[in-house]
C-alpha cells in the first residue's frame, strides 16, 4: 500500500520529557512474528520492525506518535500505572499490527 507522504509539522507534536519517552522503549511481539523495537536517544524516539530501517517517531499525545514522514501511527497500550502492555501500528487508515 502506498500513502502519500505528509511532514510532521511542529504544532502537530506533543512534548515529552526523556522520563516519558523511556516508559515506550522496548521490544514488542507483533501479531504477525515481526518485533518492534523502540529506543530513545536524548529526547528522540526511533522504531523499527524486523527488517526493516529505523524511523524517528513523534509523539502527538501522551500514547501515541507518527513516523516523521507521517505514514504509520504508532499507540501504545498504557496501564493506569504507565506501564506499557501492547502496541498498534497503522498506516493509511487500516490496522498494520499489534
Amino acid at each position: 500500500m502506498v500513502v502519500p507522504s505528509m511532514r510532521v509539522e511542529a504544532q502537530d507534536s506533543y512534548r515529552m520529557t526523556p522520563d516519558e519517552l523511556r516508559e515506550f522503549q522496548g521490544q514488542y511481539l507483533l501479531e504477525d512474528g515481526t518485533t518492534l523495537t523502540v529506543s530513545r536517544r536524548s529526547r528522540r524516539l526511533f522504531s523499527a520492525v524486523t527488517g526493516r530501517p529505523e524511523v524517528e517517531l513523534v509523539a502527538t499525545s501522551p500514547n501515541s506518535f507518527v513516523t516523521r514522514t507521517g505514514a504509520t501511527k504508532v499507540a501504545f497500550r498504557q496501564a493506569a500505572n504507565g506501564n506499557v502492555f501492547g502496541v498498534e501500528l497503522r498506516q493509511g487508515g487500516g490496522m498494520v499490527a499489534q
